[in-house]
């Protein structure tokens, strides 16, 4: 098991020694269009994210760009983890779909970018009984049926991934990620504004996973905290992307995003 993980560990330092250092955000972060932004950040660690994305592109393609390739990125760290982990790793694939699974389940009207996402589509039906019938078929079923019930749907979320874990699970460092998961949550939903760059919680979260990162280095904690520290680049990364296709005259541009 260490000589395998020993494997994965030399692929995810390789990763981690990519991710842009503060210094580079906060360059990235002052470019102010969005053909300068996709520029500056194809000279960082985050180009494979951008590649295919142009400065033209309206926030529906560049959002969806970005949940498949989060998709595709799970699917490629499955596959360096021992065969006992794959489901669990593959399960952070669907998190990027999590707030519209939500907004379905809830009864929200159906947008038309959905349909043009290959993985929404298929659940964004006007009629409420196939809608419904749809989600209960899907990966996400059990977040469809916490949201009827009025429960948290990253709770729902969160109790499917511990349900993917191997019975031999080290839980202590698992379930420590867990909680940081639901106060990331919390923190994003209690920051109605926040500055233009890194939102607050951002910073402190980053550091609780690079210490769990460098502590779990043998272990499958380091592949989680990886993946989560990759999430809120890309998170980041989003979020600049966007600003700058919704507004992308600066004087037009509001202090807070």
């Amino acid at each position: 098991m260490t000589s395998h993980f020993d494997y994965v560990q030399a692929r995810l330092q390789a990763r981690h020694g990519g991710r842009p250092a503060e210094e580079r955000w906060r360059l990235l972060e002052s470019t102010t269009d969005l053909g300068g932004y996709l520029q500056q950040a194809r000279n960082t660690g985050l180009a494979p994210w951008v590649q295919v994305l142009t400065p033209q592109m309206d926030v529906h393609p560049i959002e969806q760009s970005l949940r498949r390739q989060w998709r595709a990125y799970s699917v490629e760290v499955a596959g360096w983890v021992p065969q006992a982990w794959r489901p669990a790793v593959l399960w952070t694939g669907s998190l990027p779909d999590l707030p519209f699974v939500a907004h379905l389940a809830r009864g929200g009207q159906v947008q038309p970018w959905m349909l043009l996402d290959p993985v929404l589509a298929p659940l964004a039906l006007e009629d409420p009984q196939r809608r419904q019938e749809s989600l209960a078929a899907s990966a996400l079923a059990g977040v469809a049926d916490a949201v009827a019930r009025k429960l948290p749907p990253m709770a729902a979320w969160l109790e499917a991934w511990e349900a993917t874990w191997p019975p031999a699970a080290e839980s202590a460092v698992l379930d420590h990620l867990k909680n940081l998961a639901g106060d990331h949550l919390e923190s994003v939903q209690a920051e109605r504004s926040v500055p233009v760059g890194e939102p607050r919680h951002h910073a402190h979260l980053v550091r609780r996973l690079t210490v769990i990162f460098r502590r779990e280095t043998t272990r499958i904690g380091a592949v989680f905290a990886h993946l989560g520290l990759v999430s809120l680049d890309v998170e980041r990364l989003r979020r600049g992307l966007v600003l700058r296709a919704l507004f992308p005259d600066m004087r037009e541009r509001p202090r807070w995003a």
